[in-house]
Formats: C-alpha cells, sequence, structure tokens
C-alpha cells in the first residue's frame, strides 16, 4: 500500500508487517517508521500536511497518525456508525478503508458491515453514516473535485456516492450560529445533519 504526497517528494507505504513508514524521495531517506500492533489495511496521507495520516488495520480500531515528532501521536477514530437503526449484530465492526476529503478536513471510512461513515479530522467525531452495501467495504477512491466516491465492497459490486461539498459543513467546534434578526438562519447545506450521500 502506498500514499503519495501533494508534491510527489513525499510517500507513505504500509504493508502487513504492521509498520507505515514515510519516505523523502529527494534525499532517499526514511523520515519515521510507525508500528501498529495489526497488519494495515490502508493507509493515507492528508493531501496538505504530509505529518498526518490514516490508517486502516486489520481487527483492531482505525487511527489518525500525527508522525511530525520522532514519537508518533496514534489517535483513536470511532467506528460505530450513528443511525438509531443499527442493529446489535451490526455494533461491532472494524473500518477496513479510511480516505480524507480533497482538503483533508473530513476522514471517510467504510466498515466491515458496509458503513460509510463521514469524520470530522479536527475532532475525529462521526457527523454522518449510511449502510451503502451488505459486504465488507474493501476500497474508498474519491474524484478529485470530492463530490464522487467510489466505493468497492466484498458483493461485487462498484458504487459510486454522490457526496455534497464537505468543505462548506460547518465544523463541530464551531461558536454555536447566532442569528441576528428573523430572516439570519443557517444555510442548510452547512449543516452535518443534512448530509446526504445518493
Amino acid at each position: 500500500l502506498s500514499s503519495w504526497s501533494r508534491d510527489g517528494r513525499h510517500l507513505l507505504t504500509a504493508s502487513q508487517d504492521c509498520r507505515a513508514c514515510l519516505w523523502d524521495l529527494q534525499t532517499q531517506e526514511r523520515i519515521r517508521t510507525v508500528k501498529f500492533e495489526a497488519p494495515i489495511y490502508t493507509a493515507e496521507l492528508h493531501p496538505y500536511n504530509r505529518n498526518l495520516f490514516v490508517a486502516s488495520l486489520f481487527e483492531d480500531r482505525p487511527y489518525l497518525v500525527d508522525i511530525t515528532n520522532p514519537e508518533p501521536v496514534k489517535r483513536v477514530l470511532p467506528t460505530t456508525p450513528l443511525s438509531d437503526s443499527v442493529s446489535r449484530s451490526e455494533n461491532k465492526q472494524a473500518t477496513t478503508s479510511a480516505i480524507f476529503s480533497v482538503l483533508g478536513n473530513h476522514i471517510i471510512t467504510g466498515t466491515s458491515k458496509g458503513y460509510i461513515n463521514i469524520l470530522e479530522t479536527e475532532s475525529r467525531k462521526i457527523i454522518h453514516s449510511a449502510k451503502i452495501s451488505t459486504g465488507l467495504i474493501s476500497l474508498l477512491r474519491l474524484a478529485a473535485n470530492g463530490r464522487h466516491l467510489l466505493a468497492n465492497s466484498t458483493d461485487r459490486i462498484i458504487r459510486t456516492i454522490n457526496l455534497p461539498d464537505l468543505s462548506l459543513i460547518t465544523p463541530s467546534t464551531a461558536p454555536p450560529f447566532e442569528p441576528t434578526s428573523e430572516d439570519d438562519q443557517p444555510d442548510p447545506a452547512t449543516l452535518a445533519e443534512n448530509i446526504v450521500l445518493t
């Protein structure tokens, strides 16, 4: 598995030996190595910060990893979908694929039970969940415009999902909106609860 930095100079590699390595291809040196407790399904660099990556692990929790300093900071990402209709048997899930949105302000994950979760990168909170498949989500890819998500799953169906413009979604860490007049209301397209996957 590999993921390139935007400038093409850095490469993140990940493998079944439970290690992820960041390489500087100009100097031909390994910058950082991060060891996990399980083999790595997927790992992807943040689109604008080569020191941040997301990793989904085999039968383990996914992580958002900061490798700015020699000692990596691993932050656990949630896996259980938000849906009230999640059955007890679907409550225990693994994240099997994880990618960043085009600007890197969101993480999109796929689970072993066919769910897509959208998380805020900064807060690491799930803001939207949707079941799109009966099988494990094995691969996620995002179009360059960030509006089309390709999802492959073990049910042997490749799906294309239309996403809203995630850059417009107001972060949960933002101060609450306070209208100054009766007509001053937030744009519904900027609210996480109005995300629709089609």
